[in-house]
């Protein structure tokens, strides 16, 4: 049985893996179509994950991480326009936003905080992280940043 740490360092690793997959697909470009794209999430999932063995239940774990991401995908849709920038991006000398999106025709800006797990327990731990990236945002793009999303990704 596992004990409070290692369900941490588990949950973590997941966590950190469908941020990775995520990012990937973003890069790629979503496959238009739904066989295409359960495909495509759960070919990156595998291959991040043999970067990131998770030792026992790795199927499970490959089944959450693909879950994640595909919620991300089917909840948190942009309006076409938006493109996919960048990820990881240094927007403070202490904190990288996971994923940055430009809107081209009209030089708006996006970024996305992504949070992994169930609920928005989160939110209030998570605040002081959003507003500084908002005014990180602010700094750097001006009128043209629209603000930050903080999707909750779970496997669903």
């Amino acid at each position: 049985m596992p004990n409070v740490a290692q369900f941490q360092t588990r949950a973590m690793t997941l966590g950190r893996s469908a941020h990775k997959v995520i990012q990937r697909v973003l890069a790629e470009g979503l496959a238009a179509d739904a066989l295409g794209r359960t495909a495509q999430l759960l070919d990156a999932s595998r291959e991040v994950l043999a970067g990131e063995p998770l030792g026992r239940r790795e199927r499970a774990g490959l089944i959450e991480v693909a879950s994640a991401a595909a919620s991300y995908f089917k909840h948190f849709p942009l309006a076409p326009g938006w493109r996919f920038q960048q990820a990881e991006v240094s927007l403070l000398r202490d904190g990288r936003v996971d994923v940055v999106f430009r809107e081209t025709n009209l030089n708006l800006w996006l970024v996305d905080e992504l949070k992994m797990g169930f609920g928005r327990s989160l939110d209030a731990a998570i605040r002081p992280q959003i507003e500084r990236y908002v005014h990180a945002g602010t700094e750097k793009w001006g009128d043209c940043f629209m603000g930050v999303r903080s999707p909750g990704c779970a496997p669903r």
